[in-house]
């Protein structure tokens, strides 16, 4: 009996695993078809939030790594063959600061577009704030703070 139970157990783990991969498929398929532009070969993994995506200009052969987190209002242009690791944070626009507004910051968005260079590679745990330009080639070491402008 106890084999019995085992092999239900694992039975039903395995259709949970298969039923999760495939809502999260269907979910980056949608995500992806909200993009701007959206080239071939895009992997999207899984945990990764992509707010805005209707401004993300995508191009070929990218990779985007679990637990990744992109704020792409401001604009996000990644080239092709890029590899954007795990746990990687994207900002495309920031807050207006001053004015009347009794917080130190206003409530509205300044789009600072970020850009990303074809064969470029991001490392983990990579921030890369507002305005920021990447270059082709460029290899941003895990952990690293990208400053835009």
């Amino acid at each position: 009996m106890k084999k019995f139970l085992l092999y239900i157990a694992d039975f039903v783990y395995s259709l949970i695993e298969r039923l999760s991969a495939a809502v999260l498929a269907e979910r980056m398929r949608h995500t992806k078809s909200r993009f701007a532009s959206a080239g071939k070969n895009i992997r999207i993994r899984s945990d990764v939030v992509i707010n805005g995506p209707e401004h993300v200009a995508a191009g070929n052969d990218i990779s985007i790594g679990e637990g990744s987190r992109i704020m792409a209002y401001g604009g996000l242009t990644i080239g092709d063959n890029v590899i954007i690791s795990r746990d990687v944070t994207i900002y495309c626009s920031d807050h207006p600061f001053g004015g009347d507004n009794p917080l130190p910051f206003g409530e509205g968005r300044n789009p600072r577009p970020v850009t990303i260079g074809d064969n470029s590679w991001i490392g983990a745990h990579v921030r890369i704030l507002p305005g920021s330009s990447i270059g082709e080639g460029a290899i941003i070491g895990m952990g690293a703070i990208v400053a835009g402008e």
